[in-house]
C-alpha cells in the first residue's frame, strides 16, 4: 500500500511528468503546409550554417576527443538555439537538423519540462 502512495504521491508523479514530456521528435509531415514547412527548413538550415563553425570549435577546445569522435561520425545533429524559461516551472524548446557530408537530411525538434527550484531564460 505505502509503495503506491509513493508512486501516485508527489514525487512519483514529478517523475511520471519529466518522463513524459521529455522527447525529441521530428517535425510532422502534415503539420504544415508546404510552403511553411521549407520556409521553416531554410531557417534552420541558416541557423546551422552559421552556428556549425563556431559550435565545432567550441566542442573541440572543451571536450577532449571530440574532434576525433565528430571525424569517426557518420552525421551531426545540430540544434542552433535551445530557448530555455522557467520560474518554479521550466521548459525548453529547440529545432535543428540532422547534417551527413555537409547536408541536412533530416529536421528535429526537441522539448523538455522540469519541476523545481530554477528562475530566468537562456
Amino acid at each position: 500500500m505505502q509503495r503506491r502512495t509513493f508512486l501516485w504521491g508527489v514525487p512519483g508523479s514529478m517523475i511520471a511528468v519529466s518522463v513524459s514530456l521529455s522527447n525529441c521528435t521530428t517535425t510532422p509531415a502534415g503539420s504544415d503546409t508546404m510552403g511553411e514547412q521549407k520556409d521553416k527548413r531554410r531557417t534552420i538550415d541558416a541557423g546551422v550554417d552559421a552556428g556549425v563553425d563556431s559550435t565545432l570549435t567550441r566542442l573541440h577546445n572543451v571536450v577532449p576527443g571530440a574532434r576525433e569522435l565528430v571525424g569517426k561520425s557518420n552525421g551531426l545533429l545540430v540544434f542552433p538555439t535551445v530557448i530555455n524559461a522557467g520560474i518554479g516551472l521550466g521548459g525548453q524548446y529547440g529545432e535543428g537538423a540532422l547534417r551527413v557530408g555537409g547536408t541536412s537530411v533530416g529536421y528535429y525538434s526537441t522539448a523538455s519540462a522540469s519541476v523545481g527550484l530554477h528562475a530566468g531564460a537562456q
